[in-house]
């Protein structure tokens, strides 16, 4: 999703440490992180 956005993508080894997961670069040079959680019923958005 995000590379189709022109995002450029690195995805973080896996810990259980509560951090980020995703690094992003964006066409501009910023960078952006994301922190994905998983629940065990449902979300909706």
């Amino acid at each position: 999703m995000f590379r189709s956005l022109g995002y450029t993508t690195e995805v973080t080894p896996a810990s259980r440490d509560g951090g980020y997961d995703i690094l992003l670069r964006g066409r501009d040079g910023v960078m952006s992180i994301v922190e994905c959680k998983c629940y065990a019923h449902g979300a909706t958005a």
